[in-house]
């Protein structure tokens, strides 16, 4: 049933999914744009889920939502800062960095037009190790061939934080690579890396393209990434469940964070509680939409965002607290 409800929600978004757009007000309504992640990623799937159900009532609020692939969650940021976007995809722990300023966001500073509008699914780390790099535990990565993302993404984002939980630098790995999701899966099946990193939801195509090609997944726990959870809100051990993957077929303990619809005090209040509220009124078809949403509940979703200091936009701040759900 799900899978219908899904391909439905697919053709419905389809067309206003793939047409470009730039945030402007046209005489039929608004436009409006998402900027989420690789295309192979759950950023991405989240927006399209999102304009999909925008689109489905756009006879009710005049608004037509696109989504746009990007680099990443610091990116995304970025663009929201700069008014290129009206919405932008980030797990939690970037969008901390983004409001006060320091880790990727240090030199250009902190960004306090930054506005949270719901939270949507969990962000788990996530290491694969080639089976012949003898990569059992964290620890064992030291020396091996790591790829730790392109420097704006979510990957290198976290992977910079554990490499300091663990008291690391680059020069423990015997390289230290930034290639983006695609290119790192082929890096990895052409045995040009041993570890390859992601930070998603699941279960994830790309996440099972590596290990189809003899890959494991990395338990991800001890000392270290306990003290690392413990040190912030925004982040929580979780379970990958064993069989989400096949060849998989025990628990894999690791942590992550939480992937967060964003916008900007440049974006009308209006715009944002008829977003929100599109979302809220169709929650099932958005769950529907991909095995990793499954979990995703309108509480959830509204008081997730508590987690970082970035307010909550007015605009979702207002439908939520009508709906009883903050």
């Amino acid at each position: 049933m799900a899978a219908m409800q899904t391909r439905s929600w697919l053709t419905a978004g389809l067309a206003a999914v793939m047409m470009t757009a730039g945030g402007s007000v046209h005489a039929a309504g608004s436009f409006i744009s998402i900027s989420t992640g690789d295309v192979s990623g759950m950023a991405y799937q989240a927006g399209g889920a999102i304009c999909s159900l925008v689109n489905a009532q756009r006879n009710d609020h005049q608004i037509r939502c696109t989504v746009k692939s990007s680099p990443g969650g610091v990116e995304n940021i970025l663009a929201l800062r700069q008014g290129e976007r009206e919405f932008g995809i980030a797990q939690s722990d970037v969008v901390q960095q983004a409001w006060r300023g320091n880790g990727p966001f240090g030199e250009i500073g902190e960004f306090r037009g930054l506005r949270t509008v719901f939270a949507l699914h969990p962000e788990t780390l996530t290491l694969v190790a080639s089976s012949d790099a003898d990569i059992e535990t964290v620890q064992d990565l030291r020396g091996q061939r790591v790829n730790i993302g392109p420097e704006t993404s979510g990957e290198a984002v976290s992977m910079v934080t554990l490499m300091d939980a663990l008291g690391w630098t680059e020069d423990d790995f015997a390289s230290a690579e930034r290639l983006d999701m695609t290119a790192q899966v082929n890096a990895f099946c052409e045995e040009e890396i041993d570890v390859a990193v992601f930070v998603t939801g699941h279960p994830n195509n790309s996440v099972q393209e590596t290990l189809a090609c003899g890959g494991s997944i990395v338990q991800l726990e001890g000392p270290a990434i306990n003290r690392l959870v413990r040190s912030a809100s925004y982040y929580e051990t979780t379970v990958i469940p064993g069989g989400t993957y096949s060849g998989e077929s025990g628990e894999i303990n690791t942590y992550g964070v939480r992937s967060l619809l964003l916008s900007s005090t440049n974006t009308p209040q209006r715009i944002v509680r008829e977003v929100t509220r599109s979302v809220f009124e169709q929650s099932e078809q958005f769950s529907d939409w991909h095995r990793a949403f499954d979990s995703l509940e309108p509480a959830g979703m509204a008081r997730g965002v508590g987690a970082v200091d970035a307010p909550l936009h007015p605009g979702a701040e207002d439908w939520l607290g009508d709906e009883g759900l903050l």
